[in-house]
């Protein structure tokens, strides 16, 4: 016999004694932190900033973070009051003011959770991203396990056995849906995962479910489409090999949500005279997926009037939304307000492409047309009749009456004329032959190159009467062109004046 062999019958009788090796261990829970939104929101306008607000928010930095867990895991809870924000600060190296979590959700299925960071401050006007550091404390967990009950009446003051575990129907308010809550053993039964009724073998689906903790007991509340009284299972999922974990995150994303590629501005260039407006940058936001916003990228401008002027009318001219490179974002969408003194609009220019990851800024290029005026005057036109063809002389010009519809108690018209005094009227209110002046409605304005068409409607059957027109004064047309180029920063871009 070869001495292979040998040794192979030696040592068979050790191996088959051998004990199996153990399973690997699992891998520990594994847990990314990345940036899904940004939004710099400058100082509102109007009576106390509040009246209109770049993007309908109040002035402050937002940093919308997403921790996901790797499989087999998945997060349960996330805990604000036990995550820390180590520093919140703008690449120029200014640190804002107090931050704090603002907001958290968790997924459905627990594949990630979503966290907002927010502070009062602004970064500087040279920065091109925002740093964020600190721990997410959260629990997350491999898996589920789905407990189901005994067959017991809806009905408070019932008990119920769910895997060992008592449960005992505290309270129940019967309707469509019917809201049941549960008095359970604190800690008993672990985190949920899903909740469900089972009425003769049909699943009823809780509409929603929330716990509220207590030092002995804890009461699970739910809706469902139950009856009071009636015969159902209660059936659980509960989390199980739950890890609690604090996970350190350090980000610096810049408009493109990933580091850029600078980190700070060069010096803007000079701001121009634009008396008598001011305008500045309002606020940035960017928006990528897993945000509970849509996806896209906005700038808001803020045009402002010095005494006596007022704003009139604003919109855009050929307004583009540009990444740092000057490559066009598609299909930029505008939006303006204007505060009820018209002595501040807001514009929002808004597109659902966002611009390249590792973009330092973002752009605006286009013209504004401004009509301003230097405050308000109330004429009176007498004997007007609201019929096809009539006229009457406003500032000087003929002006017209169109499209003329009655119904019960109103009439619709149109006014005609040339377009600089039809942009002139503030408010136009009639007072019917024998009766009490009603404001009339405006329901629209027509541009039409040299002559514009407003709609308007009064509540009065009574066609002969006077009009009260309140006209701006000193109306004119500017245009202001508009060269953006920025970062997360909020410049002026325009000079100040007297």
């Amino acid at each position: 016999m070869s001495l292979a062999l040998l040794l192979a019958a030696a040592l068979a009788p050790a191996a088959a004694g051998k004990p199996a090796p153990s399973p690997p261990p699992p891998e520990p829970p594994r847990v990314t932190v990345e940036v899904v939104a940004l939004e710099v929101v400058g100082p509102g306008y109007g009576q106390d900033g509040k009246e209109v607000q770049p993007f309908g928010r109040p002035a402050g930095t937002r940093m919308t973070l997403v921790a996901r867990a790797a499989p087999p895991y998945a997060i349960v809870s996330v805990d604000t009051q036990r995550s820390v924000i180590d520093e919140m600060r703008d690449g120029t190296g200014l640190f804002l003011s107090r931050p704090r979590w603002q907001a958290d959700a968790v997924s459905d299925g627990g594949q990630s959770a979503r966290l907002e960071m927010w502070s009062a401050g602004l970064p500087s006007p040279r920065a091109a991203s925002l740093i964020g550091m600190g721990r997410i404390a959260l629990k997350v967990a491999a898996g589920a396990v789905t407990l189901r009950s005994r067959e017991f009446k809806l009905r408070k003051g019932s008990g119920v056995q769910l895997g060992g575990v008592r449960l005992v129907l505290a309270d129940l308010k019967p309707g469509d849906p019917s809201e049941a809550t549960f008095q359970v053993p604190a800690g008993a039964l672990g985190p949920l995962k899903g909740l469900r009724f089972v009425v003769k073998d049909r699943v009823v689906p809780v509409t929603d479910w929330n716990v509220h903790p207590g030092i002995d007991d804890v009461l699970l509340g739910c809706r469902a489409a139950v009856a009071a009284g009636a015969k159902v299972a209660l059936e659980v999922d509960v989390w199980e090999d739950s890890h609690d974990l604090a996970v350190p995150f350090a980000v610096q994303p810049g408009v493109g949500l990933e580091r850029p590629r600078a980190v700070t501005l060069g010096e803007p260039p000079p701001a121009r005279d634009l008396r008598p407006f001011d305008l500045v940058l309002a606020g940035v936001k960017s928006i990528g997926p897993g945000a509970p916003e849509a996806e896209g990228t906005g700038v808001a401008l803020a045009l402002t009037a010095a005494p006596p002027y007022t704003i009139v009318s604003l919109d855009g001219e050929g307004l583009e939304l540009l990444d740092a490179a000057g490559a066009r974002l598609a299909e930029p969408q505008l939006t303006v307000w204007r505060t009820a003194d018209a002595t501040a609009a807001l514009l929002e220019l808004r597109a659902q492409e966002r611009a390249a990851p590792d973009a330092s800024g973002v752009g605006v290029r286009g013209a504004l047309n401004v009509v301003a005026a230097a405050g308000v005057e109330k004429v009176r036109v007498p004997r007007v009749l609201l019929s096809v063809g009539d006229t009457f002389r406003l500032a000087g010009q003929v002006m017209t009456v169109s499209e003329v519809q009655t119904s019960p108690g109103a009439i619709g018209f149109s006014v005609e004329g040339p377009a600089a005094v039809v942009d002139a009227v503030r408010a136009v209110r009639f007072q019917p032959r024998g009766q009490a002046a009603v404001p009339a409605q405006e329901r629209g304005r027509r541009p039409g190159g040299a002559t514009s068409a407003l709609a308007l409607r009064v509540a009065t059957a009574e066609p002969a009467g006077d009009f009260e027109i309140e006209m701006w004064k000193q109306p004119r047309r500017v245009r202001l062109p508009v060269e953006v180029r920025a970062g997360l920063g909020l410049p002026a871009l325009s000079s100040p004046h007297p």
